[in-house]
């Protein structure tokens, strides 16, 4: 398992909190909500998507958002950028320039910061940001090993709760 945990549901939008300004926390949100009209299979209703807003604009606040998280996990690392590309390469053996990286950040590349960086850039970085907005914009929320240990204990109670309703149920049946 990496260091970011394991992918948990999060289709009621009842996740971690995540640190960070007000924008990163409304993009979050508006992720979470558009989400939320999944069918239960987990299929996004993109008729209802594009009720609520054109797919443009779902797509722009998504890249928004990526932006943001770029930028703040960026500032908060305490490494400067080319520390952070070399480490990138070092984990991915692509090279990412300076001059990209500032594009990406500053939303003027016409190209988005490419997803399969994302770990690297996370790993890098220090920061889980990146990764907890894509994952909310599919509904998800990234869990570390202590939430998802903690999910796994709290369904096998629930799994052996219903075991012994089973059992005393049979049991019940068997004497009459």
């Amino acid at each position: 398992m990496s260091d970011f945990g394991q992918l948990s549901d999060n289709r009621s939008g009842s996740g971690p909190a995540l640190a960070g300004d007000a924008d990163f926390e409304r993009l979050r949100a508006r992720a979470c909500r558009l989400t939320r009209r999944a069918g239960s299979q987990g299929d996004l209703d993109f008729d209802s998507l594009r009720a609520e807003s054109t797919e443009t604009a779902a797509i722009r606040d998504l890249r928004e958002g990526v932006i943001q998280a770029l930028k703040q996990a960026l500032k908060e690392c305490g490494k400067s950028r080319q520390q952070v590309l070399d480490e990138v390469q070092g984990i991915t053996g692509i090279a990412v320039s300076a001059a990209m990286l500032d594009a990406y950040v500053a939303g003027t590349n016409p190209n988005n910061f490419p997803v399969h960086l994302a770990p690297a850039f996370c790993l890098a970085t220090g920061s889980r940001r990146l990764l907890e907005l894509i994952c909310a914009a599919a509904g998800f929320y990234l869990a570390d090993q202590r939430d998802w240990d903690l999910s796994r204990l709290a369904a096998a109670e629930i799994e052996a709760e219903k075991l012994r309703v089973t059992k005393r149920n049979l049991r019940e049946r068997l004497l009459r």
